[in-house]
Order: structure tokens, then C-alpha cells, then sequence
């Protein structure tokens, strides 16, 4: 026999379900795949929007804003990745990071991609964060300190974000 309960919100009405096994039936587990068929993103401190999903459990990433709203109170991961290349004659630099509504999460961006003058080779960029959300706040992913001569390119599915609630 199968037991269901029901975490209520202070209004009465039924905010989560969760079976005697202790799985998630409502709302649907938050987990996220984002990607994109655009091309590049080349400018610094730009939010960066992927507009497609293989997989949107819940319907909480926007592939128009690029943003994903947390459902439920809790501790959540994300992944963002992203193929760091230069396209002129100079060094640079280029850095992704994420944003919780609206405010970088660090200082800094989360990971860092970098090229010599001479270097003409491309680095995949990524990092996996960890954070705890209340209902409704945001996350979306950002280029920061972007040089001049250097991009990151997110098609053909080079680039992605990931999320998902873990506890």
C-alpha cells in the first residue's frame, strides 16, 4: 500500500506530495538541460541565454530569459559549460560565472578560460555550483571580464546549463 503526504503551505493548500518511499510526486523534481543553436557571446558581463532544452522537468528554465526559478525551498546544482576560444591576434581572457537574482554569486567568475598570443587552441570552461534557493529566486549563467578578441561559443551543442534540486 502506497502512503502519500502533503507538505502545506501556512494557507492550507498542498505545496509538496511525497510518497511513503520518499520521492517527489508534486510539483515535478526541478531538473533542467539547456542548450543552444546560437553562436557566440563576446561581450563581458553579458547573461547568456540558452534557448533550447532536451530536458525541462517542471517547466521552471525559461529558454526565452535563460533564467531558471526555483519551485520549492532547497539546495540545488547547477552546471554551466561553455567552449572559451580567441578569434584575433592578442591574449585574452574570459571568465563564466552565475547571477541569483540579478547579483553575481562570487566576486569572480567560477571558471576562467585564458589564451596566449601565439595560442590558437579552444578550452571547454565549466564549473559546478552548489547554493540554497527560496521559492522564486532566479539563477541564470553570465560571461564576466570578457577581453577583446575572444568568445564563447555555445552552438552545436558546445555549450550548456544544467540544474537540478538535490536536497
Amino acid at each position: 500500500e502506497l502512503h502519500v503526504d502533503a507538505i502545506k503551505h501556512s494557507g492550507g493548500t498542498s505545496a509538496m506530495t511525497i510518497d511513503s518511499t520518499g520521492h517527489i510526486l508534486t510539483p515535478a523534481i526541478p531538473v533542467f538541460w539547456a542548450y543552444s543553436n546560437t553562436d557566440n557571446v563576446s561581450a563581458g558581463d553579458t547573461a547568456i541565454v540558452f534557448n533550447l532544452t532536451d530536458l525541462n522537468n517542471g517547466s521552471h528554465y525559461s529558454t526565452s530569459t535563460g533564467r531558471f526559478t526555483a519551485p520549492v525551498a532547497g539546495i540545488y546544482e547547477f552546471n554551466v559549460q561553455a567552449l572559451f576560444r580567441k578569434s584575433g591576434v592578442n591574449a585574452g581572457s574570459g571568465e563564466l560565472t552565475l547571477y541569483k537574482n540579478g547579483s553575481n554569486v562570487s566576486s569572480r567568475g567560477l571558471a576562467y578560460g585564458g589564451h596566449g598570443a601565439a595560442d590558437t587552441t579552444h578550452q571547454n570552461v565549466s564549473f559546478v555550483y552548489r547554493m540554497s534557493l527560496a521559492v522564486n529566486d532566479y539563477v541564470q549563467p553570465f560571461t564576466d571580464n570578457l577581453t577583446s578578441g575572444t568568445n564563447f561559443h555555445l552552438a552545436n551543442r558546445l555549450a550548456h546549463f544544467t540544474g537540478r534540486l538535490i536536497g
